[in-house]
């Protein structure tokens, strides 16, 4: 457009200058007409620079629009791309999160079993300890067993021996009475022994012997009667006497003497 009221301004100052020339009219007539052309093929010139320059700016901006939608495009699949990123953003904040949790669970579980493990390591070493006692009183225990069936053994050996054997207390007549186990009385002229109390085989006075057996008096004592249950015993029969420089042997024969008790009163 400014090239436009260039050209008018040009031809206006060539009329003026012709006229002041003093030019005919048809001359004048064929300038002006020869200007105007000029400046119509000027105007044409300059319209055609004008439309090119239209169709490069309509192409320009066609370009424009173009890229202009090819950057809305790579816009929108910009703002997809951050959405999806902020999605997995998001997504990797939670699984932090939950790792974080998981992490600190576990942390505690650790610190839990540790705990536990140690609690159960001292149960186990009071376990241990308390094994070691039971297994000390068992032990004790299992020795004072032996031992009881040790004594049970020879107290039923003892038993069994004072079942069979005869039970015999030596000692004089006063000293018998005075113990308890003997009485003795007169019956027309004859004096009469009663074995009035059994002494037990547990009496440190009593002496235990088995039939084929018997008491061996010193030499200064001299042998007075057998008392059993039923009065006094038969010489021969129930027992035997037989004299030595050692002394007086005296020898049980009678099988019905076995666990009863018999007095050797002696002088």
């Amino acid at each position: 457009m400014t090239r436009i009221f260039s050209g008018l301004s040009l031809a206006l100052l060539l009329c003026i200058g012709l006229a002041a020339c003093g030019e005919s009219e048809v001359e004048r007539q064929k300038r002006v007409i020869a200007q105007k052309e000029a400046s119509i093929d000027s105007l044409s010139t300059e319209v055609g620079s004008a439309q090119a320059e239209l169709v490069t700016l309509k192409t320009q901006l066609d370009s424009l629009t173009k890229f202009e939608m090819l950057l809305q495009e790579k816009n929108q699949q910009l703002q997809k791309e951050v959405k999806k990123y902020r999605a997995i953003a998001a997504q990797r904040k939670r699984k932090n999160e939950e790792l974080q949790q998981a992490i600190a669970q576990l942390e505690e579980e650790k610190k839990a079993d540790t705990a536990k493990i140690d609690r159960l390591l001292n149960e186990s070493d009071s376990l241990s300890a308390a094994l070691r006692v039971q297994r000390d009183v068992t032990m004790k225990l299992t020795q004072d067993l032996d031992a009881a069936n040790k004594d049970i053994e020879e107290t039923q050996e003892k038993l069994d021996q004072a079942k069979n054997a005869v039970r015999v207390v030596v000692g004089t007549e006063d000293r018998l009475k005075a113990d308890g186990f003997l009485e003795t009385g007169r019956r027309f002229f004859r004096k009469g022994y009663k074995l009035v109390q059994k002494p037990g085989h547990d009496n440190l006075k009593v002496t235990l012997f088995s039939i084929g057996g018997g008491p061996t008096l010193d030499r200064g004592q001299k042998l007075k009667e057998l008392i059993g249950r039923s009065g006094k015993l038969k010489k021969d029969k129930d027992y035997t006497v037989r004299l030595s420089a050692d002394g007086t042997h005296i020898t049980l024969v009678n099988e019905l003497l076995k666990g009863e008790a018999v007095l050797v009163v002696i002088e």
